[in-house]
């Protein structure tokens, strides 16, 4: 039980602190904060759901993160509300985790077939 509580805990603290940045530094660069393998992949599996994932210098930050993120999970924003809640945002570090293990798998598949 304290296990899972401590996981828990380290998650739900993850999720909260990428909200919190996402509104208060919003143009902080994502790489500070989040794994560049994170950010290759959540702009894949975005671009390949029809969101508009930013073109030019590989930095995105935080602030888009967030929303790309927050939209794998069904999240759209709009002038009303352009970043997304915790339950979302939480929602969408999930689907994401599983494409980067898939990526990191697929990977080190390349690497052995050569």
């Amino acid at each position: 039980m304290k296990t899972c509580l401590a996981f828990d805990a380290i998650t739900a603290f993850r999720v909260r602190d990428l909200a919190l940045l996402a509104r208060e530094r919003p143009d902080d660069p994502a790489r500070r904060h989040v794994a560049q393998d994170d950010i290759d992949t959540v702009c894949f599996l975005a671009e390949d759901r029809g969101f508009k994932v930013p073109r030019g210098p590989p930095d995105m930050d935080i602030r888009t993160f967030a929303v790309l993120a927050a939209g794998l999970a069904g999240f759209h924003a709009s002038k009303r509300q352009s970043l997304s809640g915790t339950r979302k945002l939480w929602q969408g570090l999930k689907i994401l985790g599983r494409g980067v293990n898939t990526v990191q798998a697929q990977r080190k598949w390349n690497r052995k077939k050569v």
